[in-house]
């Protein structure tokens, strides 16, 4: 079983008038396979540093992050790339869907990139399509797709490598209620069904809602 666990977060950052803000102040959160965690908060409180910190891409002042036994806060650079490729599955509110490659593609990258076979790839992404019930819609370009769309196809790349974590940052920001309402529900619901733990920061009150937990926030704290 999955385990997620935030131990002690601390993160400052100096500003232009060489005054220390501190993002996080000791954030801390555990999370089991299976369970979907909502972030609320005001915009600037720390949220997007937060889940940069727990998906490696910045560095905390103090503290620990750790999935499963992988120490993702004191890893290597090499050993952390090879983790965050095969273990954590990222969704962003602008989805970074190629623009020159089909939703297949798209939805196969993260496997290609990986080294799995061609084959195998391709048949992952397959699934995943048809998860997200867009297999009629394989050949098309992100362009070509609507925005609840390309949001579905966010969801299903986030998933084909069938991470432990999923990391969402805003995965229904830039769109309108009725597409928003349909991203967020399936990516809950193939969260639940591949057994992943999500962290989801988020100003959607539905979604929050949705979420087994929903803590905010504030002042460098999380509650």
């Amino acid at each position: 079983m999955s385990l997620f666990v935030i131990d002690n977060l601390h993160k400052a950052f100096t500003d232009a008038a060489h005054t220390r803000i501190e993002v996080l102040r000791g954030v801390s959160l555990c999370a089991e396979a299976g369970e979907t965690v909502a972030v609320t908060g005001a915009s600037g409180t720390g949220k997007s540093t937060l889940l940069n910190i727990i998906g490696g891409m910045e560095t905390a002042d103090e503290g620990k992050v750790i999935i499963d036994d992988f120490d993702v806060t004191n890893a290597t650079a090499a050993h952390l790339a090879a983790f965050t490729r095969t273990h954590i599955g990222f969704v962003f509110q602008f989805h970074h869907l190629l623009p020159d490659l089909t939703a297949h593609e798209n939805v196969a990258l993260p496997c290609l990139i990986n080294r799995i076979t061609r084959r195998e790839a391709f048949k992952r992404a397959d699934e995943m399509l048809e998860s997200v019930n867009l297999t009629t819609h394989a050949c098309h370009l992100p362009s070509e797709l609507s925005g609840g769309e390309r949001g579905r196809i966010a969801v299903a790349r986030a998933l084909v490598m069938r991470p432990r974590l999923i990391i969402a940052d805003e995965p229904t920001g830039n769109l309108d209620e009725h597409h928003a309402a349909g991203v967020a529900a399936l990516l809950l619901e193939l969260t639940r069904a591949h057994n992943a733990i999500a962290v989801i920061a988020t100003h959607n009150p539905i979604l929050a809602r949705a979420c087994d937990r929903t803590l905010r926030l504030q002042d460098g704290r999380l509650g």
